[in-house]
């Protein structure tokens, strides 16, 4: 009798079971169906930011040249405003006119010892500024590991690396002279490399640059070094 009674009870006890799992299976489907499946696994489209300028910011401390440089960065239109020189001079409008004493605007240019573009960078030039920013940040903002001297045709890319290279040196130059970083220091050293500011041979580079900007009109401030 009472095996009886405990076999009734294993199947009651199954029964309730299976109609347990069959409601919770029910609920599952129901939960499910009411989301947009495809949406959970379909990739999400993340748009593209075009590369933005940093703005340099000129210290008085020697930069660590083995760390990236870290600098805030600015909107593409409003890269005019981006870094003014001790002596009041827009570093974009000094950029032009040694455009000009370069290449005469010919961003195509490579001149007799391979140099390239614009301002005609040279690849020592450029590896500085590779090495300086260090692959993981350069992604970051161009998109790549390394810029190449192909790059440097673009006026924009030539461009931001000038500035890269300009606060570094420009960083080291005003901690050895305690002298602040003018027009005239910053075309001596794309000119003639991180000491050119004091080499006689760039200073004839640094005439033809200042007189372009007197005829055209720009105010050159010379501030005694």
């Amino acid at each position: 009798m009472k095996k009886i009674r405990l076999e009734e009870w294993i199947k009651k006890f199954l029964t309730n079971v299976v109609i347990c799992l069959g409601i919770a299976i029910i609920l599952s489907i129901a939960i499910l169906t009411s989301f947009d499946v495809e949406s959970l696994f379909s990739p999400k489209e993340v748009p593209f930011v075009q590369p933005t300028v940093t703005t340099m910011v000129i210290s008085n401390q020697v930069p660590q040249v083995s760390a990236p440089l870290v600098v805030p960065v600015i909107e593409q239109e409003q890269e005019q405003k981006g870094w003014i020189l001790a002596d009041g001079t827009d570093v974009d409008d000094l950029l032009h006119h040694m455009e000009w004493k370069e290449s005469r605007y010919r961003y195509w240019k490579i001149g007799k010892c391979g140099e390239v573009g614009g301002l005609q960078i040279r690849a020592i030039y450029l590896k500085d500024v590779n090495d300086w920013i260090g692959p993981k940040e350069m992604k970051k903002i161009w998109g790549k590991s390394r810029l190449s001297l192909s790059d440097m045709k673009n006026r924009e890319k030539a461009r931001w690396v000038t500035k890269v290279y300009m606060e570094k040196y420009g960083s080291i130059y005003e901690h050895r002279t305690r002298r602040n970083f003018t027009a005239e220091v910053f075309a001596r050293i794309h000119n003639g490399g991180p000491d050119g500011w004091k080499e006689k041979k760039t200073k004839h580079y640094w005439y033809d640059v200042k007189n372009h900007m007197m005829s055209d009109g720009s105010q050159v401030l010379v501030a005694s070094r």
